[in-house]
C-alpha cells in the first residue's frame, strides 16, 4: 500500500465517522421528542379512561340498591374464610 492509499482510507473513515456522530446528535433529540410526545398522549388517554371508569362505577352504584350490594358482599365473603380449597 502506498502512502496515498493510507491517507485516502483514513480521510474516508474520518469523514464517515464525523457523519455518523452528527447523525447521532441530530437523531437522539428527535427520538426523545417522539417518546415524550407518546408518553403525554398515553397520560391523556389514561386520564380519560380513569374518568370514564369512575363515571361508570358511579352509575352502577346508583342503579343498585342497598339489598343487592349487601347480597353481593355476603356472597363474595362466604366460603372458606379466604383460604383456597383444593
Amino acid at each position: 500500500m502506498t502512502l496515498y492509499t493510507v491517507r485516502l482510507a483514513t480521510g474516508v473513515a474520518t469523514c464517515l465517522s464525523v457523519g455518523a456522530i452528527v447523525m447521532c446528535l441530530v437523531m437522539v433529540p428527535m427520538i426523545l421528542n417522539d417518546v415524550s410526545s407518546a408518553w403525554q398522549e398515553f397520560d391523556v388517554d389514561m386520564e380519560t379512561f380513569r374518568v370514564q371508569s369512575n363515571d361508570l362505577w358511579k352509575s352502577m352504584m346508583m342503579m343498585s340498591t342497598s339489598d343487592t350490594r349487601n347480597a353481593a358482599r355476603q356472597t363474595r365473603q362466604a366460603g372458606a374464610g379466604g383460604k383456597c380449597s383444593k
